[in-house]
């Protein structure tokens, strides 16, 4: 029997897992893609942008390092800072011009942003953020998971699940899996209609 059982292996299912496991509970992942590699996850096809908070998070786990260097596209923040474009291995990497955000997909130029007044800076290494495919991300978190010791089965699809006072169990194809807690995102409404 587990503490927890998650239904998907995704970044957010990925990193809760490490945070469980490390408050010392047992966990399962249970997730349906046999293969975390996909086109539709990796690149730019599957770029996605880390805000502050997600920076931080990376940042106070230890894992800022490992982000940065798998990003797209990775941007610090403060006057002397840009937006560095990583290309694949036969492209090389290349300089942007220097990139301060957007407000509703107008490009504010950094260039333009005045920085001597010091009570607009984010200190710390977490003030910045990036481009990063979901690919890169769940490759990481899955390698961390896996060393902090937890159980990540792919290929699982969650078909049901049903409960009682003494916790969960959750069906995958062919197999179940017994929890005190589980936790699921999109295919709960389906099970639950």
């Amino acid at each position: 029997m587990y503490d927890v059982v998650i239904a998907g292996g995704g970044p957010v299912g990925l990193f809760l897992a490490c945070e469980l496991q490390l408050a010392g509970l047992s966990v399962v992942v249970l997730e349906r893609m046999k293969d975390p590699r996909s086109p539709l996850k990796s690149g730019w096809m599957g770029m996605r942008g880390l805000n502050f908070p997600s920076v931080e998070a990376f940042y106070r786990r230890g894992l800022l390092d490992d982000v940065r260097g798998s990003a797209l596209a990775w941007m610090g923040a403060g006057p002397k800072q840009g937006l560095e474009l990583r290309g694949t291995a036969d492209t090389g990497s290349t300089q942007a011009p220097r990139f301060g955000g957007h407000f509703a997909g107008i490009t504010l130029d950094a260039s333009k942003i005045d920085f001597s007044d010091r009570k607009y800076v984010v200190a710390g290494p977490s003030a910045s953020g990036g481009m990063v495919s979901l690919e890169g991300i769940e490759l990481l978190l899955a390698e961390r998971a896996e060393k902090l010791g937890v159980d990540l089965r792919r290929g699982a699809t969650v078909t049901n699940f049903s409960e009682d006072e003494d916790g969960v169990i959750v069906y995958a194809e062919d197999q179940s899996f017994q929890g005190k807690w589980l936790v699921g995102l999109r295919w709960w409404p389906q099970l639950c209609a």
